[in-house]
């Protein structure tokens, strides 16, 4: 069930921080913050390095890794979530003083802004923000247990990409196509929902809110209207 956050908006982990907090939070963030640009594969920040400032994604797809079984293990890293426009991310190591719990890469073209550990404190105490932030933190990691669950892999699914639709479809400003194009692979699909390659192939085969574009880029064609009411009704 979703709660009312502080700017009206319900909580719920297909809600970004940007709708949460309003238009004139945003704006003044991205004015104090350091905004950056990362081009495509390049690292935010890598797992188990210093907690040091945190992000809000501006622009682009953000995806965040995990090494399975630690980062010096030899072993490789696994798909954990992404994020997209109006997303926090990087906050934990920050309040809790511990390193880096994942590495952040630019799964597109993308631009972030950067916050200080003293700044980002300062700033959402300034807009006494901190208890909407510490519930849109939690219902954001709600959704990525989701994604990472043992429900309806189709539900699953759309949770995973919600973020790229979120990203591309903002029917306010004229972006409303019928159909998106969503860069993602096949073996980010299985990372992120944790499923082998023969259930990831049944269930893309059966999506009922897109369908496989078969190239060798892998993209996934959505329906984003429709992916985004189903999204809605269900809370992520």
């Amino acid at each position: 069930m979703r709660t009312e956050g502080l700017a009206g908006a319900p909580f719920g982990p297909g809600r970004s921080l940007l709708e949460l907090c309003g238009a004139g939070f945003w704006r003044e963030l991205i004015q104090r913050w350091t905004v950056r640009r990362k081009l495509k594969g390049e690292a935010l920040f890598h797992q188990g390095g210093p907690s040091d400032g945190v992000m809000v994604c501006v622009d682009g797809v953000i995806r965040l890794e995990r090494w399975r079984g630690g980062a010096d293990d030899g072993r490789s890293a696994a798909t954990l979530a992404f994020r997209s426009r109006g997303d926090l991310f990087g906050e934990t190591g920050v309040l809790s003083g511990a390193p880096r719990s994942a590495s952040a890469w630019a799964h597109t073209d993308c631009h972030v802004a950067v916050a200080s550990p003293e700044l980002f404190r300062e700033f959402f105490r300034k807009h006494r923000r901190e208890w909407t932030m510490l519930q849109y933190a939690l219902e954001r990691d709600r959704g990525t247990e989701l994604v990472q669950g043992f429900g309806d892999p189709a539900v699953r699914l759309a949770a995973l990409l919600v973020p790229f639709v979120r990203s591309q479809y903002r029917p306010a400003i004229g972006t409303a196509a019928s159909v998106l194009d969503i860069p993602v692979t096949r073996q980010r699909i299985a990372e992120g929902l944790r499923l082998g390659r023969t259930e990831t192939e049944r269930l893309l085969a059966h999506f009922p809110y897109g369908e496989v574009l078969r190239h060798r880029n892998g993209r996934i064609r959505v329906r984003p209207a429709e992916m985004l009411w189903f999204a809605d009704q269900l809370g992520i």
